[in-house]
């Protein structure tokens, strides 16, 4: 949202669309100006002011400037490209998230069927990008991190999904240094500033639950304990929440998106529906619970945004292997009526 009250908003084919009136009941007073057009993927968007936004590409982080204010940008910046991209199908880049100094923070997914899934440096981490456009790899062990965002607190949490090395969909709270438990950004950390405390491969032989395997013809010395990652501070039961997680987003609309202050919301690309997040902080580590929050969208939700009355917008994308709706793209809005919710 910018500061002017429109919205922004990329598809996956590439082009930037500013919305006038987005949150007028009269279709008719709704307005469609394409900002940008040729963009790679673009995943995510940063808006910096009525003028300026950071777009999220797969091989980079572009600056899009408008000069003269007439909603279409003029100048498409490289801002950051130093992270690898091979080609393969399945990396795409997410974020960015911008913390309160000025710095971007990306995730980046990990490459999937043939040959390694880094194959690109980075990819399967978060990695940090200062005011100068310098990355710095953050943390380690993510799959397909579809979606980073800052809690009003100023702490940084991603939503990873379900496959290889990831049991179901979670959510997890980033922190510098750490291992979210996907092995294949491993290959990376002898060149980052971890390489003394973070493995460089996964253990073999070991557990999920760190119990010592019994079954017959079992190495004798296969290792016992917990593997060395973080777990998620949410489980999301697989199927009846949701089959693809996407992007967290908290409400800080003070009572005007209903009784959930200071909550967080999670989209879901498959089953096309909004969960509802409840978190705690113990000990420094966040614990919480999930629950259903609303179903029956066009399409399946990437992306969630409050605005400055307390709707809920949310970007959507069949993402070409399906989602309920049956619309392959769409942008909905969320009102609350007034009427106390169930919850």
């Amino acid at each position: 949202m910018r500061p002017d009250g429109k919205l922004v908003a990329c598809t996956r084919r590439g082009e930037v669309w500013i919305v006038t009136n987005p949150g007028s009941d009269d279709p008719a007073q709704v307005r469609f100006t394409r900002f940008a057009t040729g963009l790679h993927e673009s995943l995510g968007l940063w808006v910096h002011d009525d003028r300026t936004v950071f777009g999220t590409q797969r091989a980079e982080l572009t600056k899009l400037i408008d000069t003269n204010g007439d909603d279409v940008a003029d100048e498409y910046q490289t801002f950051c490209d130093k992270w690898g991209v091979s080609g393969d199908y399945h990396e795409f880049a997410f974020g960015p998230a911008r913390d309160k100094d000025g710095n971007f923070f990306i995730t980046l997914n990990v490459g999937f069927g043939g040959g390694h899934q880094a194959k690109g440096y980075w990819r399967g981490w978060c990695v940090k990008i200062d005011p100068k456009g310098d990355i710095e790899p953050w943390a380690t062990g993510l799959r397909s991190p579809n979606g980073v965002s800052f809690s009003p607190d100023g702490d940084l949490f991603y939503c990873d999904n379900q496959g290889e090395w990831v049991a179901t969909n979670k959510m997890h709270h980033i922190q510098k240094g750490e291992n979210y438990g996907h092995e294949a950004g491993l290959r990376w950390v002898k060149d980052s500033p971890f390489k003394e405390s973070l493995p460089s491969k996964a253990l073999q032989g070991m557990r999920y639950d760190g119990e010592k395997r019994t079954e017959p013809n079992a190495p004798a010395n296969a290792p016992v304990g917990f593997p060395n990652f973080t777990p998620p501070c949410i489980w999301f039961p697989y199927g009846r929440m949701g089959n693809s997680a996407s992007e967290p987003r908290w409400d800080t609309s003070g009572g005007k998106f209903g009784p959930f202050t200071g909550q967080c919301f999670v989209g879901d690309q498959t089953k096309s529906m909004v969960m509802r997040v409840a978190l705690e902080k113990v000990d420094g580590r966040y614990q919480g619970a999930c629950f259903p929050f609303r179903s029956g969208f066009q399409c399946g939700i990437n992306r969630l945004l409050f605005d400055n009355d307390g709707n809920l917008y949310a970007g959507q994308t069949n993402r070409g292997w399906g989602s309920l709706g049956g619309k392959p793209y769409g942008l909905q809005r969320l009102s609350y009526t007034g009427v106390l919710p169930f919850e």
